[in-house]
């Protein structure tokens, strides 16, 4: 098999997503051996949810600041508001992945009092988690941004 990127020379490992061979060179470029094609593609669907997370939270930001102008607050009060509404899709994030599967076969009431609680509890765990994920997802992008100046050569 010779290298699909590099005709003539022989392949000496396989990209670990798609299965094309890769030369010395290629097969260089990134650990585990990934074609520039395939790194594209995961370089992309990093970029994306990256952008999702910080999307959602300036969404979250807005419906929090608006919410808090339609109540009449203090400036002050309107920017804590929106702060604090930013912080809890990431709590519920957070929340979910180490929440236990016992809850699936909760009657109804059981539901209402795990979501309320659950609710509560993403309010004050967003306020940690929230700054790590956008602190992450911006991460990723200056990440991706390296990747793409490196595919890009």
């Amino acid at each position: 098999m010779d290298c699909y990127n590099h005709a003539g020379y022989a392949a000496i490992a396989q990209c670990n997503d798609c299965g094309k061979g890769l030369c010395g060179t290629c097969a260089e470029k990134f650990h585990p051996p990934i074609c520039d094609m395939c790194i594209t593609v995961r370089n992309n669907y990093d970029k994306g949810q990256a952008t999702k997370t910080i999307v959602l939270a300036v969404i979250a930001l807005v419906i929090g600041l608006v919410i808090g102008v339609m109540m009449e607050a203090p400036l002050g009060s309107v920017i804590i508001f929106g702060l604090w509404a930013a912080c809890i899709p990431f709590g519920w994030k957070t929340l979910t992945k180490i929440t236990p599967r016992m809850f699936l076969f909760l009657p109804l009431v059981g539901w209402f009092i795990y979501f309320a609680l659950k609710f509560a509890l993403a309010c004050v765990v967003g306020i940690v988690a929230m700054p790590i994920f956008v602190i992450k997802a911006i991460a990723d992008l200056a990440t991706a941004k390296k990747f793409d100046d490196y595919i890009s050569q």
